[in-house]
């Protein structure tokens, strides 16, 4: 009798977009659970509205079958253009959105826990407040996607130097507001 488990084949998701492009439904459904609820949650916090969010997934998992990028480079870079062009029709309640509705922080579980955590989110709302857009959305995006600072370079059509200086100018700025 063998100990060793099964080994599963892991498909990349290139790998399944392409086959969904060949008309493979299983494959869009996988990536579609995958993705959908991060996705929506990222839209929701560029939007600030749960329902312009809901209809952004729909729009970029349509428009992420003509990808040939990393297909999660590629469905954040769709996203964030999507949700960019809704904003643009938006732009006076997109102003008026609170920065803890766009980037909610989990709460701790004990009391202190929970004081610590809201004097950070303060501190951190005050930072992205003062921000540019391009490097708020840097920010967020670095924080609260599993991109990595070349994704987000590619997915932004901006520089690596730039999202890298834009993240360490935050922790910076961060770190000497919280005292540590």
């Amino acid at each position: 009798m063998s100990n060793t488990a099964p080994i599963q084949k892991i498909v990349s998701d290139e790998t399944k977009m392409l086959a969904c492009q060949a008309g493979d439904n299983e494959s869009f459904a996988e990536l579609y659970r995958s993705y959908q609820l991060p996705l929506t949650r990222y839209c929701k916090r560029i939007t600030g509205r749960q329902d312009i969010a809901e209809e952004a997934v729909q729009e970029v998992f349509l428009r992420a079958y003509k990808a040939s990028a990393r297909f999660s480079t590629w469905l954040y870079c769709i996203a964030r253009n999507y949700c960019i062009n809704q904003g643009k029709l938006l732009a006076t309640r997109a102003k008026k959105t609170d920065i803890d509705e766009q980037w909610a922080l989990s709460s701790p579980e004990s009391t202190d826990g929970a004081a610590e955590a809201n004097r950070i989110r303060r501190c951190v709302n005050t930072i992205l407040r003062q921000l540019p857009e391009t490097h708020r959305k840097i920010v967020v995006q670095y924080y609260s996607t599993p991109q990595s600072c070349e994704d987000i370079a590619a997915s932004s059509a901006i520089s690596l130097a730039l999202v890298k200086t834009t993240l360490y100018r935050f922790r910076v700025r961060l770190r000497d507001n919280l005292g540590n």
